[in-house]
Protein backbone atom coordinates (compact mmCIF):
# COMPACT_ATOMS: atom_id res chain seq x y z
CA UNK A 1 0.00 0.00 0.00
CA UNK A 2 1.59 3.49 -0.47
CA UNK A 3 3.23 5.07 2.21
CA UNK A 4 1.49 8.28 1.24
CA UNK A 5 -2.08 6.93 0.76
CA UNK A 6 -1.55 5.35 4.65
CA UNK A 7 -0.20 7.78 6.12
CA UNK A 8 -2.75 10.64 4.70
CA UNK A 9 -5.46 8.09 5.46
CA UNK A 10 -4.62 7.56 9.30
CA UNK A 11 -4.50 11.11 9.64
CA UNK A 12 -8.21 11.58 8.35
CA UNK A 13 -8.82 8.74 10.79
CA UNK A 14 -7.47 10.43 13.56
CA UNK A 15 -9.44 14.10 12.83
CA UNK A 16 -12.92 12.19 12.44
CA UNK A 17 -12.00 10.21 15.92
CA UNK A 18 -11.21 13.85 17.50
CA UNK A 19 -14.70 14.95 16.15
CA UNK A 20 -16.01 12.41 17.29
CA UNK A 21 -14.98 12.16 20.72
CA UNK A 22 -15.98 16.13 21.09
CA UNK A 23 -19.42 15.33 20.11
CA UNK A 24 -19.75 12.61 22.41
CA UNK A 25 -18.37 14.65 25.02
CA UNK A 26 -21.36 17.17 24.35
CA UNK A 27 -23.23 14.25 24.57
CA UNK A 28 -23.95 14.52 20.77
CA UNK A 29 -24.40 10.54 20.48
CA UNK A 30 -25.76 10.18 16.83
CA UNK A 31 -23.46 12.91 15.76
CA UNK A 32 -20.62 10.84 16.87
CA UNK A 33 -21.69 7.76 16.03
CA UNK A 34 -21.53 9.23 12.54
CA UNK A 35 -18.21 10.61 12.99
CA UNK A 36 -16.89 7.24 14.18
CA UNK A 37 -18.63 5.55 11.16
CA UNK A 38 -16.61 7.49 8.80
CA UNK A 39 -13.19 6.97 10.71
CA UNK A 40 -14.10 3.13 10.87
CA UNK A 41 -14.70 3.07 7.04
CA UNK A 42 -11.54 4.61 6.85
CA UNK A 43 -9.59 2.04 8.76
CA UNK A 44 -11.15 -0.61 7.26
CA UNK A 45 -9.94 0.17 3.98
CA UNK A 46 -5.99 0.33 5.45
CA UNK A 47 -6.83 -2.79 7.53
CA UNK A 48 -5.74 -0.37 10.62
CA UNK A 49 -7.06 -3.41 13.27
CA UNK A 50 -5.78 -1.20 16.21
CA UNK A 51 -8.31 1.53 15.16
CA UNK A 52 -10.77 -0.95 13.57
CA UNK A 53 -11.59 -2.39 17.11
CA UNK A 54 -11.53 1.10 19.40
CA UNK A 55 -13.61 3.15 16.98
CA UNK A 56 -16.08 0.29 16.09
CA UNK A 57 -16.58 0.19 20.22
CA UNK A 58 -16.78 3.86 20.68
CA UNK A 59 -19.51 3.57 17.55
CA UNK A 60 -21.33 1.36 18.96
CA UNK A 61 -21.11 2.78 22.46
CA UNK A 62 -22.28 5.90 20.97
CA UNK A 63 -25.41 4.26 19.37
CA UNK A 64 -26.08 2.86 22.96
CA UNK A 65 -26.15 5.97 24.72
CA UNK A 66 -28.28 7.50 21.41
CA UNK A 67 -30.94 5.02 21.76
CA UNK A 68 -30.10 3.23 19.06
CA UNK A 69 -29.38 -0.71 20.73
CA UNK A 70 -30.20 -3.32 17.94
CA UNK A 71 -28.21 -1.00 15.74
CA UNK A 72 -25.35 -1.14 18.24
CA UNK A 73 -25.31 -4.95 18.74
CA UNK A 74 -24.71 -4.48 14.96
CA UNK A 75 -21.65 -2.80 15.03
CA UNK A 76 -20.44 -4.34 18.36
CA UNK A 77 -20.46 -7.52 16.37
CA UNK A 78 -17.90 -8.21 14.61
CA UNK A 79 -15.49 -7.96 17.58
CA UNK A 80 -17.04 -11.03 19.54
CA UNK A 81 -16.65 -13.42 15.68
CA UNK A 82 -13.16 -12.39 15.95
CA UNK A 83 -12.32 -14.81 17.89
CA UNK A 84 -8.27 -14.28 17.00
CA UNK A 85 -8.99 -10.83 19.10
CA UNK A 86 -6.51 -8.88 16.76
CA UNK A 87 -6.52 -5.10 18.34
CA UNK A 88 -6.16 -3.67 22.12
CA UNK A 89 -7.42 -6.04 24.78
CA UNK A 90 -8.66 -2.74 26.27
CA UNK A 91 -11.21 -1.92 23.39
CA UNK A 92 -11.81 -5.70 23.34
CA UNK A 93 -13.16 -6.21 26.55
CA UNK A 94 -14.96 -3.06 26.42
CA UNK A 95 -16.70 -4.33 23.62
CA UNK A 96 -17.76 -7.66 25.20
CA UNK A 97 -18.97 -5.72 28.00
CA UNK A 98 -21.13 -3.14 25.87
CA UNK A 99 -22.64 -5.98 24.01
CA UNK A 100 -23.63 -8.01 27.26
CA UNK A 101 -25.12 -4.14 28.77
CA UNK A 102 -27.45 -3.88 25.47
CA UNK A 103 -28.46 -7.51 25.19
CA UNK A 104 -29.01 -7.09 28.83
CA UNK A 105 -31.08 -3.91 28.35
CA UNK A 106 -33.21 -5.30 24.70
CA UNK A 107 -33.33 -8.07 26.15
CA UNK A 108 -31.86 -10.79 23.83
CA UNK A 109 -32.06 -14.62 24.73
CA UNK A 110 -30.63 -15.48 28.24
CA UNK A 111 -28.83 -18.07 26.68
CA UNK A 112 -27.69 -16.12 24.27
CA UNK A 113 -26.22 -13.53 27.16
CA UNK A 114 -25.13 -16.28 29.02
CA UNK A 115 -22.14 -17.43 25.98
CA UNK A 116 -21.05 -14.10 25.95
CA UNK A 117 -20.31 -14.04 29.34
CA UNK A 118 -18.41 -17.68 28.67
CA UNK A 119 -16.69 -15.43 25.74
CA UNK A 120 -15.89 -12.71 27.88
CA UNK A 121 -14.39 -15.10 30.74
CA UNK A 122 -12.62 -17.12 29.17
CA UNK A 123 -10.74 -13.88 27.48
CA UNK A 124 -9.93 -12.49 30.32
CA UNK A 125 -8.09 -15.68 31.55
CA UNK A 126 -6.63 -15.88 28.46
CA UNK A 127 -4.97 -12.60 28.62
CA UNK A 128 -4.16 -12.60 31.93
CA UNK A 129 -6.83 -9.69 33.22
CA UNK A 130 -8.96 -11.41 35.56
CA UNK A 131 -8.66 -8.30 37.62
CA UNK A 132 -11.18 -7.14 34.92
CA UNK A 133 -13.85 -9.58 36.31
CA UNK A 134 -15.84 -7.34 38.55
CA UNK A 135 -17.16 -5.86 35.43
CA UNK A 136 -18.81 -8.91 34.38
CA UNK A 137 -19.70 -9.94 37.73
CA UNK A 138 -21.75 -6.45 38.27
CA UNK A 139 -23.56 -7.21 34.76
CA UNK A 140 -24.17 -11.22 35.78
CA UNK A 141 -26.17 -9.01 38.50
CA UNK A 142 -27.72 -6.66 36.95
CA UNK A 143 -29.07 -9.21 34.82
CA UNK A 144 -30.32 -11.48 37.49
CA UNK A 145 -31.83 -8.46 39.30
CA UNK A 146 -33.83 -8.15 35.71
CA UNK A 147 -35.18 -11.54 35.88
CA UNK A 148 -36.06 -11.31 39.66
CA UNK A 149 -33.03 -13.46 41.06
CA UNK A 150 -32.72 -10.63 43.32
CA UNK A 151 -30.50 -13.06 45.90
CA UNK A 152 -28.48 -14.50 42.94
CA UNK A 153 -27.87 -10.39 42.16
CA UNK A 154 -27.16 -9.25 45.03
CA UNK A 155 -24.09 -11.91 45.73
CA UNK A 156 -22.67 -10.91 42.40
CA UNK A 157 -22.95 -7.20 43.24
CA UNK A 158 -21.66 -7.67 46.14
CA UNK A 159 -18.56 -9.85 44.88
CA UNK A 160 -17.87 -7.27 42.26
CA UNK A 161 -17.95 -4.37 44.71
CA UNK A 162 -15.15 -6.04 46.67
CA UNK A 163 -13.41 -6.88 43.52
CA UNK A 164 -13.62 -3.24 42.11
CA UNK A 165 -10.53 -1.47 41.71
CA UNK A 166 -10.84 2.18 40.44
CA UNK A 167 -8.85 1.31 37.16
CA UNK A 168 -10.10 1.21 33.35
CA UNK A 169 -12.00 0.16 31.99
CA UNK A 170 -13.87 -1.12 35.51
CA UNK A 171 -16.58 1.04 36.40
CA UNK A 172 -16.72 4.02 39.53
CA UNK A 173 -17.94 3.58 42.75
CA UNK A 174 -21.56 4.73 41.91
CA UNK A 175 -21.86 2.38 39.39
CA UNK A 176 -21.45 -0.33 42.09
CA UNK A 177 -23.27 1.61 44.73
CA UNK A 178 -26.64 2.44 42.49
CA UNK A 179 -27.25 -1.47 41.60
CA UNK A 180 -26.64 -2.76 45.41
CA UNK A 181 -29.02 -0.28 46.50
CA UNK A 182 -31.27 -0.85 43.64
CA UNK A 183 -31.56 -4.54 44.24
CA UNK A 184 -31.64 -4.16 48.27
CA UNK A 185 -34.95 -2.23 47.05
CA UNK A 186 -36.52 -5.38 45.27
CA UNK A 187 -35.17 -7.38 48.57
CA UNK A 188 -37.33 -5.22 50.39
CA UNK A 189 -34.31 -4.67 52.36
CA UNK A 190 -34.56 -1.08 53.89
CA UNK A 191 -32.14 -1.47 56.28
CA UNK A 192 -29.11 -2.51 54.05
CA UNK A 193 -30.03 -0.34 51.02
CA UNK A 194 -29.93 2.69 53.97
CA UNK A 195 -26.52 1.08 54.96
CA UNK A 196 -24.59 1.28 51.33
CA UNK A 197 -26.61 4.58 51.19
CA UNK A 198 -24.04 5.61 53.79
CA UNK A 199 -21.05 4.05 52.29
CA UNK A 200 -21.95 5.86 48.57
CA UNK A 201 -21.49 9.35 50.34
CA UNK A 202 -18.11 8.07 51.76
CA UNK A 203 -16.58 7.33 47.81
CA UNK A 204 -14.99 10.22 45.56
CA UNK A 205 -17.94 11.76 43.81
CA UNK A 206 -16.69 11.56 40.67
CA UNK A 207 -20.04 12.83 38.76
CA UNK A 208 -22.05 14.78 41.37
CA UNK A 209 -25.02 15.48 39.19
CA UNK A 210 -26.06 11.60 38.43
CA UNK A 211 -25.09 11.53 42.32
CA UNK A 212 -27.59 13.97 43.13
CA UNK A 213 -30.30 12.09 40.80
CA UNK A 214 -29.69 8.53 41.90
CA UNK A 215 -28.90 8.89 45.85
CA UNK A 216 -32.43 11.19 45.95
CA UNK A 217 -34.53 8.66 43.77
CA UNK A 218 -33.31 5.69 45.79
CA UNK A 219 -33.65 7.53 48.86
CA UNK A 220 -37.72 8.00 47.73
CA UNK A 221 -38.03 4.66 47.00
CA UNK A 222 -36.69 3.83 50.66
CA UNK A 223 -38.85 5.87 52.24
CA UNK A 224 -42.03 4.45 50.27
CA UNK A 225 -40.69 0.90 50.88
CA UNK A 226 -41.33 2.12 54.73
CA UNK A 227 -44.00 3.67 54.14
CA UNK A 228 -42.63 7.34 54.64
CA UNK A 229 -44.77 8.74 51.45
CA UNK A 230 -44.22 12.40 52.41
CA UNK A 231 -40.24 11.67 52.39
CA UNK A 232 -40.65 10.08 49.20
CA UNK A 233 -42.21 12.59 47.29
CA UNK A 234 -39.48 15.40 48.77
CA UNK A 235 -36.32 13.42 48.04
CA UNK A 236 -38.28 12.37 44.14
CA UNK A 237 -38.57 16.24 43.67
CA UNK A 238 -35.26 16.85 44.77
CA UNK A 239 -34.58 13.67 42.09
CA UNK A 240 -35.91 15.35 39.35
CA UNK A 241 -34.44 18.78 39.53
CA UNK A 242 -30.96 16.99 39.04
CA UNK A 243 -32.36 14.43 36.18
CA UNK A 244 -32.99 17.54 34.46
CA UNK A 245 -29.62 18.74 34.00
CA UNK A 246 -28.79 14.79 32.91
CA UNK A 247 -30.17 12.94 29.27
CA UNK A 248 -31.60 9.83 31.26
CA UNK A 249 -34.93 11.10 33.60
CA UNK A 250 -37.13 8.26 33.17
CA UNK A 251 -35.93 6.46 36.67
CA UNK A 252 -37.06 9.98 38.48
CA UNK A 253 -40.22 10.64 36.75
CA UNK A 254 -41.02 7.22 37.41
CA UNK A 255 -39.98 7.25 41.12
CA UNK A 256 -41.78 10.67 41.03
CA UNK A 257 -44.81 9.38 39.88
CA UNK A 258 -44.83 6.90 42.14
CA UNK A 259 -44.45 8.76 45.16
CA UNK A 260 -47.16 11.07 43.75
CA UNK A 261 -49.90 8.33 44.03
CA UNK A 262 -48.89 7.36 47.06
CA UNK A 263 -50.09 10.80 48.59
CA UNK A 264 -53.16 11.28 46.44
CA UNK A 265 -51.69 13.84 44.38
CA UNK A 266 -53.48 12.09 41.08
CA UNK A 267 -53.76 15.11 39.22
CA UNK A 268 -49.89 16.13 39.56
CA UNK A 269 -48.78 12.93 38.29
CA UNK A 270 -50.12 13.21 34.82
CA UNK A 271 -48.24 16.17 34.13
CA UNK A 272 -45.06 13.65 35.10
CA UNK A 273 -46.68 10.74 33.55
CA UNK A 274 -47.01 12.26 30.61
CA UNK A 275 -43.49 12.54 30.29
CA UNK A 276 -42.99 9.18 30.47
CA UNK A 277 -45.21 8.06 27.76
CA UNK A 278 -42.77 8.37 24.76
CA UNK A 279 -40.95 5.72 26.62
CA UNK A 280 -43.49 3.02 25.69
CA UNK A 281 -42.01 2.65 22.46
CA UNK A 282 -38.51 2.50 23.38
CA UNK A 283 -35.77 0.19 22.43
CA UNK A 284 -34.98 -0.96 25.84
CA UNK A 285 -38.09 -3.80 26.83
CA UNK A 286 -37.25 -3.00 30.92
CA UNK A 287 -38.54 0.29 30.09
CA UNK A 288 -41.82 -0.39 28.11
CA UNK A 289 -42.77 -2.69 30.62
CA UNK A 290 -42.29 0.06 33.41
CA UNK A 291 -44.11 2.30 31.34
CA UNK A 292 -47.13 0.74 30.82
CA UNK A 293 -47.20 -0.93 34.07
CA UNK A 294 -47.40 2.62 35.93
CA UNK A 295 -49.86 3.66 33.19
CA UNK A 296 -52.27 1.09 34.74
CA UNK A 297 -51.33 2.10 38.13
CA UNK A 298 -51.91 5.30 37.72
CA UNK A 299 -55.38 4.48 36.26
CA UNK A 300 -55.99 2.07 39.25
CA UNK A 301 -55.05 5.05 41.71
CA UNK A 302 -57.70 6.99 40.13
CA UNK A 303 -60.48 3.79 40.36
CA UNK A 304 -59.14 3.56 44.17
CA UNK A 305 -59.81 7.48 44.85
CA UNK A 306 -63.33 7.50 42.70
CA UNK A 307 -64.54 4.88 45.25
CA UNK A 308 -62.97 6.48 48.30
CA UNK A 309 -60.28 4.49 49.29
CA UNK A 310 -57.63 5.63 50.27
CA UNK A 311 -53.84 5.62 48.09
CA UNK A 312 -51.60 2.41 47.94
CA UNK A 313 -48.67 2.09 46.58
CA UNK A 314 -49.03 -0.71 43.91
CA UNK A 315 -44.96 -1.28 43.93
CA UNK A 316 -44.41 -2.32 47.65
CA UNK A 317 -47.55 -2.22 49.03
CA UNK A 318 -49.49 -4.93 50.41
CA UNK A 319 -52.32 -3.82 52.14
CA UNK A 320 -55.84 -3.23 49.76
CA UNK A 321 -59.46 -3.38 51.63
CA UNK A 322 -62.13 -2.42 50.09
CA UNK A 323 -65.10 -1.17 51.82
CA UNK A 324 -68.73 -1.75 51.39
CA UNK A 325 -69.32 1.43 49.78
CA UNK A 326 -68.28 2.68 46.36
CA UNK A 327 -68.50 6.74 46.08
CA UNK A 328 -68.69 6.90 42.87
CA UNK A 329 -69.26 3.85 40.75
CA UNK A 330 -69.13 5.21 37.03
CA UNK A 331 -66.10 7.19 37.70
CA UNK A 332 -64.33 3.96 39.03
CA UNK A 333 -65.75 1.39 36.23
CA UNK A 334 -64.55 4.02 33.65
CA UNK A 335 -61.08 4.12 35.49
CA UNK A 336 -60.63 0.24 36.26
CA UNK A 337 -61.34 -0.19 32.14
CA UNK A 338 -58.47 2.36 31.34
CA UNK A 339 -56.36 0.34 34.26
CA UNK A 340 -56.97 -3.08 32.55
CA UNK A 341 -56.58 -1.38 28.84
CA UNK A 342 -52.99 -0.59 30.35
CA UNK A 343 -52.35 -4.07 31.99
CA UNK A 344 -53.13 -6.02 29.01
CA UNK A 345 -50.89 -3.71 26.86
CA UNK A 346 -48.09 -4.47 29.60
CA UNK A 347 -49.06 -7.99 29.59
CA UNK A 348 -47.71 -9.00 25.90
CA UNK A 349 -44.26 -7.50 26.77
CA UNK A 350 -44.07 -9.09 30.23
CA UNK A 351 -44.53 -12.65 28.81
CA UNK A 352 -42.19 -12.15 26.10
CA UNK A 353 -39.70 -10.32 28.73
CA UNK A 354 -39.83 -13.24 30.60
CA UNK A 355 -39.74 -15.51 27.93
CA UNK A 356 -36.34 -14.68 26.56
CA UNK A 357 -34.95 -14.34 30.46
CA UNK A 358 -36.15 -17.56 31.38
CA UNK A 359 -37.93 -16.53 34.29
CA UNK A 360 -41.51 -15.60 35.68
CA UNK A 361 -40.96 -12.12 37.30
CA UNK A 362 -42.83 -9.88 34.83
CA UNK A 363 -45.87 -11.74 34.77
CA UNK A 364 -46.00 -12.65 38.34
CA UNK A 365 -45.25 -9.05 38.80
CA UNK A 366 -48.78 -8.35 36.52
CA UNK A 367 -50.80 -10.94 38.32
CA UNK A 368 -50.59 -8.90 41.89
CA UNK A 369 -52.63 -5.56 39.38
CA UNK A 370 -54.99 -8.18 37.86
CA UNK A 371 -56.00 -9.03 41.40
CA UNK A 372 -56.78 -5.88 42.35
CA UNK A 373 -58.88 -4.81 39.29
CA UNK A 374 -60.64 -7.95 40.03
CA UNK A 375 -61.61 -7.41 43.59
CA UNK A 376 -62.67 -3.86 42.93
CA UNK A 377 -64.86 -5.20 40.03
CA UNK A 378 -66.49 -7.65 42.27
CA UNK A 379 -67.72 -4.93 44.63
CA UNK A 380 -69.21 -2.94 42.22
Amino acid sequence: MDSLFLNSSKIKIDSLYSAGSSAYQNRQMLQAANFFDEALKLAESIDDIDNIVMIRFWKGDSLLHGNKLRKALEVLAPTLQDTSYRGGIHNIFNTLTTYIEIAIELPVTYNSINNVFDQSETFLRNFGRLEWIDKLLHLKGKMNCYRGFYQEALESAQESWIRWRDDYPGFVADTHMESLIRICINLRDADMANNYMSEWKNQENQMPIRRERDINMHKSNIARLEGRFKDSLNWAKRSIIAAEQTDQLYGSLITLVRALLCVGENILSRHYLARLLSERHSERGHIRYLVRLIQGDYHLSCARKAAGLQPVDDEFGTDFSIPEHISNKKATLYSLSYAKQAYDSTLTIAKWIDEQFVCCKYESELSTRYDRLEAMNKQI
